[in-house]
C-alpha cells in the first residue's frame, strides 16, 4: 500500500507493534544478565596504614546473574499487556473500518460526481441542439 497507506491505520499498527517489544521486554525481566565489575580502593585496619602504597586494592570481573523471584510484578505485567494487546487490536479493527468506509464513501462521490459531468455534458449538447432546430424554425 506504501504512501497511500492511510496515517490513521499506520498509527494503530505501529502501536501494536511497540506493544509487541513492550511483551518482549516483559519476558527479558526472567533470563540472565552479565555485568562487568571493578572495585578500586584502600584497605586498611589502622588509620595510619590508608596512606601506605601497600593498602591499594583493585579488582575487576564479570558477574552472571540469574532471575531466581521477579516477583508477581511481571505476572501483572504480562496481564496489563495481553489486555492492552487485545484493546490495540480492536482499536485497529474499527481503524480500518472507519478507513474501508471512508473510502467506499469517497468511491461513491466519485462516481457521482462522473455521473453528474456525463449528465451536464449530455444536458449540454441537448440545448445546443435545441439551439440549433430553434434557429432553423425561425
Amino acid at each position: 500500500e506504501g504512501e497511500s497507506e492511510p496515517v490513521d491505520l499506520r498509527r494503530a499498527e505501529l502501536d501494536q507493534e511497540v506493544n509487541r517489544l513492550e511483551a518482549g521486554l516483559i519476558l527479558a525481566k526472567h533470563l540472565p544478565t552479565l555485568q562487568w565489575f571493578a572495585h578500586y580502593g584502600k584497605q586498611a585496619f589502622t588509620i595510619p596504614d590508608l596512606v601506605s602504597p601497600f593498602a591499594t586494592s583493585w579488582s575487576f570481573g564479570l558477574e552472571i546473574v540469574f532471575p531466581l523471584f521477579s516477583g508477581l510484578s511481571s505476572l501483572g505485567e504480562a496481564r496489563a499487556n495481553a489486555a492492552r494487546s487485545r484493546v490495540l487490536e480492536l482499536k485497529r479493527q474499527e481503524t480500518l473500518e472507519a478507513v474501508t468506509a471512508r473510502q467506499v464513501r469517497t468511491r461513491e462521490a466519485y462516481v457521482g460526481a462522473i455521473k453528474t459531468l456525463e449528465a451536464t455534458e449530455t444536458a449540454y449538447a441537448l440545448s445546443e441542439k435545441a439551439q440549433g432546430e430553434g434557429r432553423r424554425g425561425y
